[in-house]
């Protein structure tokens, strides 16, 4: 079939939209009509090609509505409605366990543009397009989607507040929910406050936590942090941040979780803990960056890569989805859609912080 789709390719400033071909899904595939979709910093990081290979469809916060299916798909049928998330290959030790964002082929299957036989579902003419980045290449109007990928929604939702569950806010609430484990009475410094970090602060507060610490250089998306939940906020280009933070807790926090890839944000991150405390990290600093060794040693501090949040997306996105309709997980304040043909604005805006969480809107539900 002939649909729409947002293509990277080389020397462009974003993706720009062609008419391409998409193939059937093929046994344990899906044909997904994309309704609305996120943009991630991992699409603004990939576009240039860092990881992906290049021509490819990015694009992994889709959500949409199943409209055919491939041999063997169950528990899925023609017009669930589905958020789209990471994909893995369900038969590792890790997605066996019921931690899927460590399956041992993760990283080919979100990155490598191309199932693991080698093909792809997309072509342009003659041209090969890669496609299945995070299982699904969402900047579309369809998308092929492996059956792990999908997560059924209730159809009474609107689509475009669901698509940023996918990745960015799994991310956020998963690391404090599921990697450090934060409990009621625990304190937390939260370090970079864009859709992952306001994620974070929901989560947070909604675990109870007695202190919440929200950092950044955007005085706006601080007070919003508040509104959220912190209990504290401290702007990033103020002096010493991380005996503020220390300051406010009389010890430092319990945990610190640091969304940015500043190697300086990254020693904060470390600084800030008190003893026996926990630094969790979704983003490696970018240029140098040396830990503090004996300070860890002497501080019996931990500091943990964390990737999707820890979470299932099976099981976690239902949870969180439950906690909005109850007013105490208010994720689509984080939204601004953009029509899909604006996607190279809304790629500029994201870049350029003037946006916390751009969706883009394909169509409607039905």
């Amino acid at each position: 079939m002939k649909i729409t789709a947002a293509v990277s390719r080389s020397n462009q400033d974003a993706p720009s939209l062609e008419t391409l071909e998409l193939e059937a899904p093929r046994p344990g595939e899906m044909l997904v009509r994309i309704v609305a979709v996120g943009i991630c910093h991992t699409d603004l990081h990939e576009h240039p090609g860092r990881h992906a290979p290049h021509p490819i469809v990015l694009g992994h916060e889709g959500a949409g509505v199943v409209e055919a299916l491939g041999e063997g798909v169950r528990g899925f049928a023609v017009g669930d409605h589905v958020v789209l998330s990471g994909s893995s290959c369900g038969a590792c030790p890790s997605c066996i366990a019921g931690r899927p964002t460590y399956c041992d082929l993760a990283m080919p299957m979100s990155f490598g543009g191309k199932r693991l036989d080698g093909s792809v579902a997309l072509s342009c003419g003659d041209e090969k397009i890669h496609s299945h980045f995070f299982g699904q290449s969402s900047f579309a109007s369809h998308a092929i989607v492996p059956e792990r990928t999908a997560v059924k929604v209730d159809k009474d939702i609107p689509l475009d507040k669901l698509a940023p569950l996918g990745c960015g806010v799994i991310t956020g609430a998963g690391a404090i929910i599921e990697a450090l484990k934060v409990r009621a009475g625990h304190t937390v410094a939260i370090l970079g406050t864009g859709g992952v970090g306001l994620s974070a602060v929901m989560a947070a507060k909604l675990v109870g936590a007695k202190r919440i610490v929200a950092v950044d250089i955007n005085r706006q998306r601080l007070e919003l942090a508040k509104e959220l939940g912190a209990t504290d906020i401290i702007a990033a280009d103020t002096d010493n941040v991380a005996q503020q933070i220390r300051d406010i807790t009389g010890r430092g926090v319990d945990f610190s979780f640091n969304s940015t890839t500043v190697a300086a944000v990254h020693s904060i991150a470390l600084d800030c803990l008190a003893m026996n405390g926990t630094a969790g990290f979704v983003s490696a600093p970018r240029g140098e960056w040396t830990p503090q060794m004996f300070a860890m040693l002497a501080g019996g501090k931990q500091l943990r890569g964390i990737l999707g949040g820890d979470a299932n997306p099976r099981t976690f996105l239902p949870m969180l989805i439950d906690y909005w309709r109850q007013g105490r997980f208010p994720f689509d304040r984080l939204i601004e859609t953009y029509r899909f043909e604006d996607i190279g604005k809304a790629f500029h805006d994201c870049e350029a912080g003037t946006v916390i969480k751009p969706v883009l809107k394909l169509g409607e539900t039905a």
